[in-house]
């Protein structure tokens, strides 16, 4: 089950921040960040049946029917089970219906699992690559999906 998290849901915030730092260390978010966040953009939590998985989403605002994923993660124990295909599905529907047409994000060409998965669930529109992204050597493919 896919659930928005509320700004005012601190359990859920900081679940989402304890995975967050387990997949990406220093990189991750605190609450801080995470809060407004939810305030403002958009913060999903896939529980199945409990906590397992989470997505940040930012509103391009150069273009109103594109999202940005800002972050997507599904607990250590929990990966290759399908849980991450299973919330990308119904994520992608609850974007579709929120009015999205489109789906962008940025992954290291090294995550093949991610990239399967993002790639298996939606159409690819574009690829490029960007050079010392999230700092020196730290490359990124930005990726931009059909929702439809």
């Amino acid at each position: 089950m896919i659930e928005r998290v509320s700004s005012q849901d601190i359990k859920s915030l900081e679940q989402i921040i304890s995975l967050e730092l387990d997949l990406f260390q220093e990189g991750g978010l605190n609450i801080w960040a995470l809060q407004p966040m939810a305030q403002y953009q958009m913060v999903y939590q896939y529980l199945k049946p409990k906590f397992c998985a989470y997505a940040i989403l930012l509103q391009d605002q150069n273009c109103r029917e594109r999202v940005y994923l800002f972050s997507y993660g599904v607990s250590v124990k929990e990966q290759n089970k399908g849980i991450g295909k299973s919330f990308l599905r119904e994520l992608i529907h609850e974007l579709r219906r929120l009015g999205y047409n489109e789906l962008e994000l940025t992954v290291s060409k090294d995550n093949l699992a991610a990239i399967y998965i993002y790639q298996e669930a939606m159409n690819l529109l574009s690829n490029s690559h960007i050079k010392n992204c999230y700092g020196n050597g730290e490359d990124r493919d930005k990726l931009r999906f059909s929702l439809s």
